[in-house]
């Protein structure tokens, strides 16, 4: 979901907007990049959405989000999704979603990958009782997890879901998108540095953001491939094999997928109020961004 951020580098497209772009490695975890934004230590934060950012934002912190960075979308090779143990799959384990009772199921939590557990629970007349919640991000353990038989089931990304394929331990069970169509995953977000210094860069920053996702929608290009392969330190081929994520058109987010995720958060105590869309999501960015001379 980062391929338009390195595609607009190495294309030039961030440095024709007259921007130096530094990228920070902050890992695979998204809550360190909050008070980093707060503090203008970073002017953009591409990350999931989470109770955290909620959480910054009804407590005062001067940040929107601005554009999405990956969809459920319901109609592309799902990136995104639940893998079953390809065991549990062969002698028919998970025929129905009752079946899912008393299941090992890992999953991430405090953001939308913890809420899509609780869409798959309810879809299937379950609550967190009903299973065994096993907290686990380190898709390394998942997927020895899956092969050892100590997990039924995990939310899973690419490359990790075909990894998984290609070792004979995992499969893609259910696409997010069956869950939460169309719903943003994760997002970019602006902090003070831009929304009150400089909002003019942000606009130039996403002039040349959506001018990526447009070259990254002509899909595995030699070029393309070529890119994400230098900053992802995946092979070529590795990346070839997997699906890609999806972006909206013209960048713009589904407010009404970030009200639902308020609305679960509130219900589980993780949020103490509600905001409304207009305080989590600015559209000038974009809406400038899609009319600024190509």
């Amino acid at each position: 979901s980062f391929g338009p951020l390195f595609i607009a580098q190495d294309e030039g497209y961030f440095a024709q907007q007259g921007l130096d772009v530094e990228f920070v490695d902050f890992g695979s975890f998204d809550a360190p990049m909050i008070p980093a934004l707060v503090a203008s230590q970073i002017d953009v934060a591409p990350m999931s959405v989470t109770v955290a950012l909620l959480n910054a934002i009804a407590a005062g912190a001067d940040i929107k989000i601005v554009a999405d960075k990956g969809f459920a979308d319901p109609n592309a090779c799902p990136g995104y999704g639940w893998l079953a143990r390809r065991s549990l799959l062969d002698t028919g384990g998970l025929s129905d979603l009752s079946a899912l009772k008393g299941r090992s199921i890992a999953a991430s939590n405090g953001n939308t990958l913890e809420w899509v557990l609780d869409l798959l629970l309810g879809k299937a007349g379950l609550t967190r009782s009903d299973v065994k919640y096993l907290p686990i991000t380190d898709p390394l353990v998942y997927i020895a997890g899956l092969g050892s038989g100590s997990i039924d089931l995990t939310q899973s990304t690419e490359p990790w879901i075909t990894r998984a394929r290609d070792q004979g331990v995992g499969e893609l069970w259910m696409p997010f998108s069956d869950l939460m169509p169309n719903d943003s995953l994760a997002i970019i977000a602006f902090g003070p540095s831009i929304l009150e210094k400089n909002p003019q860069a942000g606009v130039r920053f996403m002039t040349a953001y959506l001018q990526a996702i447009e070259k990254y929608n002509e899909g595995k290009t030699e070029s393309n491939i070529a890119i994400l392969a230098r900053h992802t330190k995946l092979a070529p081929d590795e990346i070839r094999a997997t699906c890609w994520v999806s972006f909206t058109q013209g960048g713009k987010v589904s407010v009404q997928g970030l009200l639902d995720f308020q609305q679960w958060a509130l219900e589980r105590g993780y949020v103490e109020r509600a905001l409304r869309g207009d305080q989590l999501w600015d559209p000038e960015f974009v809406d400038q961004a899609n009319t600024a001379p190509k």
